[in-house]
């Protein structure tokens, strides 16, 4: 009997110790489970965490009657919140009926390598350094029905940097390729070189093309040089046609003043402009008179820095108008006679690129 019972409570023993290490082995595994959740493939629920794969497309439709609440949403306190790559298709898109496409926000780089379509906004990124980013052959494009790339700041609108080749290239098949405007007092457009021209235009069509074209006001500061052509002014005649009048060339830089005077028994004294004296060098100029009446002729006499004495010929008396043209060399410049130009090189050819075609993904499956 001893025996019996004993041999009866070893058995309980054996199935109880059993029990408890099938529940231990339970425990370990669902211990296991939550430590390395396992991968889902197709069908199979989403499991975070893991590497889930597919090879099927994965829809998920959301209606939230609220448009400010985010259907899809993934924070990260340290590192990215959401990363999509690709080997040759699309990385990330968004489809956007009346809204925005893809929204991104970071205290650095709001959004990097981002193609998305949509009704309003493609791209809408805000960040303390940069809103949108974008590496490879072409780093941002853009395209859309009003604009392709819009940049809206209160520094730089739109900032273009390259190393080698253009910082921004604008080009249009039947408008203009770049427009600068400017509300307040500033340049609209402004160029600037460290060694060649700031700004420079061409035209394909020299027949009737032009280089530039100037409405307004326009002031040249530093020389002004015309190469291969003649300076001119298109006047408007009384029949409405604008007819051409070239300019006079001088092989030194001269200023001119023009007036009238007449003699009285023979002799007159004519003063120096003095708002052309102080710009020209008074202490040599020269004067030509023209006679407006019968006399024996016309002299310059005594001329000085302040003046000139006019007399006429042969000692006569006559008492004559004349009119007189004063010519001396300008002072706030050294134009040193007939000075040799040298061409500035001209820029190479401008390359004309040609932004990838963006495809604008369905906005429903097919």
């Amino acid at each position: 009997m001893f025996d019996r019972a004993r041999s009866r409570r070893a058995g309980e023993l054996k199935r109880r110790g059993v029990m408890a290490g099938i529940a231990g082995l339970a425990v370990a595994a669902v211990a296991k489970l939550a430590a390395q959740p396992a991968s889902a493939a197709n069908g199979q629920p989403l499991v975070l965490g893991a590497d889930n794969q597919s090879t099927a497309a994965t829809t998920w439709e959301i209606d939230l009657s609220s448009g400010t609440v985010p259907g899809f949403s993934v924070t990260n306190s340290f590192g990215t919140a959401l990363m999509a790559s690709t080997m040759g298709g699309t990385g990330l898109a968004g489809v956007s009926i009346a809204g925005i496409g893809v929204l991104a926000s970071g205290g650095g780089v709001g959004g990097i390598g981002l193609s998305a379509g949509g009704a309003f906004a493609g791209v809408s990124a805000t960040g303390g350094m940069t809103g949108v980013s974008g590496s490879g052959q072409v780093g941002v494009s853009g395209g859309g029905g009003s604009m392709g790339v819009l940049g809206e700041s209160g520094s730089f609108g739109v900032a273009g940097l390259s190393q080698n080749g253009q910082g921004v290239n604008g080009q249009s098949q039947t408008f203009i390729g770049v427009v600068g405007t400017s509300q307040g007092r500033q340049p609209g457009v402004y160029g600037s070189s460290a060694s060649g021209a700031g700004v420079f235009g061409t035209t394909g069509d020299t027949a009737s093309g032009l280089a530039a074209y100037f409405v307004g006001p326009t002031i040249v500061e530093g020389d002004f040089t015309v190469l291969g052509g003649a300076k001119s002014a298109a006047v408007t005649f009384p029949d409405g046609s604008v007819r051409r009048f070239y300019s006079v060339e001088s092989p030194e830089s001269y200023f001119e003043d023009f007036g009238a005077g007449r003699l009285v028994g023979g002799r007159t004294t004519i003063a120096v402009a003095e708002d052309f004296a102080v710009v020209v060098h008074s202490d040599d100029y020269q004067v030509f008179l023209t006679a407006e009446g019968d006399s024996n002729g016309l002299y310059v006499a005594g001329k000085t820095p302040l003046g000139f004495e006019v007399h006429e010929q042969h000692g006569g008396t006559s008492n004559i108008s004349f009119a007189y043209r004063v010519v001396a060399r300008r002072k706030d410049i050294a134009a040193r006679r007939m000075d040799h130009v040298h061409k500035p090189q001209r820029p190479g050819p401008v390359e004309k690129v040609t932004p990838p075609t963006l495809t604008t993904p369905s906005p429903t499956p097919g």
